[in-house]
């Protein structure tokens, strides 16, 4: 009989002997059905041998979900309280759950812990307006409509399905209502992740292959700290992480992953878990389901309506500043405009002098036409652009609103590799970091690939004003979560002459770093990447 049911019985009245016996008895029963079932399934387990797809593989097709609560803590943890429960009850109070990591507790560093600590108490206060000053919040990025991460994308409570062609496998999450990863797959892993572009991304780049009957899922170059539950549990952007998925029987997978950060941990440790597959109707049909929050965002729906609606009643633009809480939306508005004692409540139509200032993103919002052409005079040549914003909506406004206002001006290629050269941080950095959290929604268009020539805007739920243009095709790593808005029609020669000796970012080669760039601007370039080619002007071409 386990510890935990023994600890539960509590002391009663005394048994009398048929009760006793029966007692007894059932509890004998329990105990042989324990001991078999767990016989029964080592056995099942050690004999199964999963179906195969038509090129050898283990089929691993289907949608899939686990039935835990991990999302909510990977370690074990009793009930809680719904937070702020005075307004919502027992509605999202958090159910107690067992440790789905091996040997229990996660090996923190002592300030690592500390960190997680801090994250925890301050998970439920996301600021939607991060990024303003150049740091982010503390809050749980799934409060903000953030991408789960990996492994945390898999334990969340929503289905995710898996997809597998003999040289890739596509996971896509419901969560998000564009999660999805390709994972190419290779006998060599080294080999295979040589040919993807490197660039860190919030889900990392993830390559695979097959050991036997396991998909083993090499993930690394993650963009940001990672969160791993609601309760603050994290690694950092240098954390390495392996998955393995083996099917122990037709309708279950055995889902592990080992997370290497010595940043953050003592050692690799690993999480496992069952995922469980559906078999309803729908998941028979192969259709799926798509949970996009990003429109209960608060910044997202509340601060661009009203400053929309303001801007239409001739009155000064109002600044929100939004708390999210569970079931309330408490909002604040910082007037840029004081009121004098006694003055009328209605705002005073006040003009702005001249043109926007840079470092204001809020000032360039202008539609763009249907199609236009924008002409880029560089150091190496001319290049043209041909914009088609039915192609990508939200990416062509702000394309056309980057190069209308200066913002390309004197910007530099700091990026020119075999596959793509790209460009789009402003010499100034306090322009630059103004333009940080200005981010725009992902277009799900998706009419064109990013095949060689095409132009988009890096990167997927964090699309700012990095711009890139595409070196050779690829349409197979990119073409899941970024949609082009337009392509080069002059001067693709010029292009691929931009200067590309200093290759990716440290440390995967010698190109610049962030870090100093945002400290010093166009100086650091100047001084550290003086071959660097740059635009001497941009410009909107006559219609």
């Amino acid at each position: 009989m386990s510890r935990r049911l023994v600890g539960k019985l509590k002391p009663g009245p005394p048994l009398r002997a048929p009760r006793a016996a029966a007692a007894i008895g059932a509890l004998a029963v329990i105990a042989l059905l324990g001991g078999g079932f767990r016989s029964l399934n080592s056995q099942t387990r050690a004999a199964y041998k999963p179906a195969r797809t038509a090129d050898g593989q283990p089929d691993l097709n289907g949608f899939w979900q686990t039935m835990n609560t991990a999302n909510w803590d990977i370690e074990e943890h009793g009930a809680r309280p719904a937070p702020y429960a005075d307004l919502v009850g027992v509605y999202l109070a958090e159910p107690a759950g067992l440790s789905v990591v091996e040997g229990g507790t996660i090996p923190y560093k002592p300030e690592a812990l500390l960190q997680r600590n801090r994250y925890r108490a301050e998970r439920l206060h996301p600021d939607p307006l991060v990024l303003e000053n150049g740091t982010e919040d503390q809050a749980d990025p799934e409060a903000k409509c953030y991408q789960g991460g990996v492994p945390r994308v898999t334990y969340m409570p929503y289905p995710f399905q898996i997809l597998q062609t003999k040289d890739t496998v596509l996971i896509a999450y419901e969560y998000g209502g564009n999660s999805a990863r390709v994972v190419p797959l290779g006998d060599d892993l080294e080999k295979t992740r040589a040919k993807l572009i490197n660039t860190d991304s919030w889900m990392g780049q993830s390559v695979g292959r097959f050991e036997g009957d396991t998909l083993v899922v090499d993930d690394r170059w993650f963009s940001h700290v990672i969160w791993l539950d609601r309760s603050g549990n994290y690694y950092s952007q240098d954390a390495h992480v392996v998955e393995r998925y083996t099917a122990i029987s037709p309708d279950h997978i055995r889902y592990e992953a080992t997370i290497d950060d010595p940043k953050v941990f003592t050692r690799p440790w690993k999480m496992s878990m069952i995922l469980y597959k559906h078999v309803e109707p729908y998941a028979a049909a192969g259709i799926s389901v798509h949970s996009v929050c990003r429109r209960f965002c608060v910044r997202q729906v509340v601060q661009e309506e009203t400053e929309a609606n303001v801007a239409a009643a001739g009155q000064p633009a109002v600044k929100l500043r939004a708390i999210m809480i569970p079931g309330v939306v408490a909002i604040t508005a910082l007037l840029a405009l004081a009121i004098g004692a006694g003055a009328p409540a209605a705002f005073a139509a006040q003009d702005p002098p001249g043109k926007p200032s840079l470092t204001n993103p809020a000032g360039f919002t202008e539609r763009a036409p249907d199609t236009f052409e924008a002409s880029f005079d560089t150091s190496a040549g001319t290049f043209v652009v041909e914009v088609h914003r039915d192609w990508a909506p939200n990416g062509a406004d702000r394309f056309y609103n980057l190069v209308k206002s200066g913002f390309y001006d004197g910007n530099r290629f700091y990026r020119v590799t075999p596959l793509m050269a790209v460009w789009g941080l402003n010499g100034d950095p306090a322009v630059a970091k103004a333009w940080l959290g200005a981010r725009i929604a992902d277009d799900q268009t998706h009419k064109h690939s990013n095949t060689k020539g095409m132009v988009s805007f890096f990167q997927a739920n964090r699309r700012s004003t990095q711009t890139f243009i595409n070196l050779a095709d690829n349409s197979a790593t990119l073409d899941i979560q970024i949609a082009p808005f337009g392509e080069v029609v002059s001067g693709m020669d010029v292009v691929e002459k931009l200067y590309a000796g200093y290759g990716e970012a440290k440390p995967n080669g010698n190109g610049p770093e962030m870090n100093p760039f945002y400290e010093e601007g166009n100086a650091y370039l100047e001084r550290e990447y003086p071959k660097l080619d740059y635009i001497k002007k941009a410009s909107i071409a006559a219609p």
